[in-house]
């Protein structure tokens, strides 16, 4: 899904957005090898292969802060019916990753379906009515031009190059 950041021109790609009644849960995947370090509030986290190189990438935690942020805007939603899920492959060790956040959470891929059932337990924050509005208002920022899709791309590579 590809939607205008918050106060920007810029556009934001989100992974996944599932939509239940106990919330919107927003979904950044990433698919890493080796061991994840990380903490919430660090600009960057690091990837430690085998072979000891290490490399740098942008926190998937702010980078979802940033789609839940457009999300916000473009459904003219409060912050707590949103949920922040970042899911690193199963190739991967989150081998010391501290989030504080109770709307955040990092899991490997094969724990997701346990996450989401573990929440379907909360209570309900939205009517069936409101989950096919949602559907259908963002359903429009899922098909969109290549140009739309390559431009993001030049802009991430020029940011964070």
């Amino acid at each position: 899904m590809y939607l205008r950041k918050s106060n920007s021109e810029e556009i934001t790609e989100i992974d996944l957005v599932y939509i239940d009644r106990t919330g919107i849960y927003v979904v950044e995947s990433k698919n890493y090898s080796g061991w994840i370090f990380g903490k919430e509030e660090q600009f960057k986290w690091t990837q430690t292969l085998p072979n000891k190189q290490k490399f740098t990438f942008y926190n998937p935690v702010k980078q979802n802060d940033t789609h839940i942020k457009a999300l916000q805007q473009a459904l003219q939603l409060e912050s707590h019916f949103f949920q922040s899920v970042i899911v690193f492959s199963e190739r991967c060790t989150l081998k010391s990753v501290s989030i504080k956040r109770q709307n955040v959470n990092v899991i490997k891929r094969n724990d997701l379906s346990a996450y989401i059932a573990k929440h379907s337990k909360r209570s309900y924050l939205l009517s069936y009515n409101e989950i096919e509005e949602i559907y259908l208002q963002l359903l429009l920022h899922c098909s969109v031009a290549d140009q739309i899709k390559q431009k993001h791309i030049e802009t991430i590579q020029e940011k964070y190059k």
